[in-house]
Formats: structure tokens, sequence, C-alpha cells
């Protein structure tokens, strides 16, 4: 019903040490008179060559006035 826009996310990041994989989504209000707020998850993944893989999960929620 027009009350939220999502949008997925998704980064790649290679180094010589590692890399770096995240996967996440996004909402955030579509009318054009809504507050400015956004709401966000985050998975990512770090493997590296001299430690086992970490993973975090992130939770984002943000408003500008």
């Amino acid at each position: 019903n027009d009350r939220f826009t999502g949008a997925p996310t998704l980064g790649y990041g290679v180094s010589g040490s590692g890399r770096d994989i995240s996967l996440g989504w996004f909402l955030e209000p579509a009318a054009e008179n809504a507050p400015d707020l956004r709401f966000g998850l985050k998975l990512t993944r770090r493997e590296s060559t001299t430690q086992p893989p970490e993973h975090g999960i992130a939770i984002e929620i943000g408003a500008r006035w």
C-alpha cells in the first residue's frame, strides 16, 4: 500500500589477506511527505587466509530531521 520501499544490497570485496561478503535489506518510507526514516539489516562473512571465518549481523535505524 505504498508505505515502504525495500532494496536489497550485496557486497563483495577481495584483498591479499582474504575476502568479505555482505547481504542486506533496507526499508524506507515511500510517501514524499513521510519522515526521513530508514531501517536495515545486514549479514556479513569475513574469510581470512590465516583465521577462521567471522560472521556478523548489523541492524540499522536512521532518522533525519
